[in-house]
């Protein structure tokens, strides 16, 4: 029996963490899951779950979170720790060192992170810290070739590709009927206007303020339309605030927070991703197995994901101008949206649910620790 420790440094529900807690709750009994992370929230959901879980205050002094985490190690006696990004896996390797313990580390890199391309601090950890690590999972192939590309340094013999994945039986069995029309009297939405849906962080990363900021100069032609905003983060305020100076309350609904979004992505006609860099989204996964049509900025791993033109659209790498174009004309054309909900849902079962995925993580954990 292996006991391992998954860690995200973060208290809210967000891709990272839903690849966390589902690598969690689906590995063979051989092996004994303790998940960690920030904060009450997320704590809850992994405790739903039935899923051991601790919490540690990331945001407190680093020696506290060493000792904390030393702490867990210890008492649970972890072999294996499966660090959630790069905040995480320092954390995992400053507690190896510092207090010399016996355990093997996986570092699991979720973007295509632009600090990479240049100089900067966060890079300059990453070199000195990636090949210390006993493994690194990339989520997707095309988040690896990126990662390599840009970190001459990593050792190519350590670097794991393993695509983000879904338990697509339990997306499906999500959809309840009662809680859509609750949602749809909630924020009071208009089904005979087509429903654009966004789900995820209002963060700089998701680009949703210059894509706001374009939308503004064909708002005219989306008057027939809602834009649905479902998520909170850090330019939430600057969000709303921009849409009342724009002028566009009518065209926008923003939920806030969400602890289940299941029910959110059944309203929805069209998804959009206009995102500056991802890794390969979990909100894309989720999108697609639910039928959904989507039209993606081509960054990270979603080329992955999306073949343009067959079960989405792709829109080169900022121009926000050609993105707004394809929404507007990808609305007015049923038979497409239809294809392309018949194209997603096929794609992301045969290649993206956990029953194929899983096997690979538990090899990975064997072999990495012999």
């Amino acid at each position: 029996m292996k006991n391992i420790l998954h860690m995200v440094v973060t208290s809210r529900l967000s891709g990272a963490e839903k690849i966390a807690l589902l690598i969690c709750r689906s590995l063979h009994e051989n092996y004994n899951v303790t998940f960690v992370c920030g904060g009450d929230e997320l704590n809850n959901v992994a405790r739903e779950y039935n899923i051991n879980s601790e919490i540690i205050d990331f945001n407190s002094n680093i020696p506290k979170i060493l000792f904390g985490l030393k702490r867990i190690i210890k008492e649970r006696n972890i072999h294996i720790v499966h660090a959630h990004d790069n905040r995480a896996s320092l954390y995992a390797y400053l507690v190896k060192k510092i207090f010399l313990l016996d355990i093997t580390i996986i570092s699991h890199i979720h973007n295509c992170y632009p600090w990479l391309e240049y100089v900067s601090i966060y890079k300059l950890i990453d070199m000195l810290v990636r090949n210390r690590f006993d493994a690194s999972i990339t989520c997707g192939s095309v988040v690896n070739d990126y990662y390599l590309k840009n970190a001459k340094y990593a050792k190519r013999k350590k670097i794991y590709s393993i695509s983000n994945f879904i338990d697509v039986a339990e997306i499906d069995a999500s959809q309840k009927k009662e809680e859509i029309n609750d949602i749809l009297k909630k924020f009071n939405i208009d089904k005979s206007k087509t429903i654009f849906g966004f789900i995820g962080r209002l963060s700089e990363q998701k680009g949703l303020v210059p894509f706001i900021n374009e939308l503004a100069k064909y708002k005219s032609k989306f008057k027939d339309c809602i834009f649905l905003l479902v998520g909170s983060g850090e330019q939430e305020q600057h969000i709303r605030e921009l849409i009342n100076k724009l002028d566009m309350e009518e065209m926008f609904i923003l939920t806030g927070y969400q602890k289940n979004v299941y029910s959110y992505y059944s309203i929805i006609d069209i998804f959009f991703l206009p995102s500056i860099y991802e890794g390969l989204p979990m909100v894309l996964l989720e999108a697609m197995a639910l039928g959904k049509a989507i039209v993606s900025m081509n960054v990270g791993g979603i080329s992955e994901l999306i073949i343009n033109e067959k079960n989405g659209i792709l829109i080169e790498s900022g121009n926000y101008n050609k993105f707004i174009e394809h929404l507007y004309h990808l609305k007015n054309d049923r038979k497409k949206i239809e294809k392309f909900q018949e194209n997603s849902k096929a794609y992301v079962k045969e290649k993206f649910d956990v029953r194929t995925q899983i096997p690979k993580i538990e090899r990975l954990y064997r072999e990495v620790a012999k």
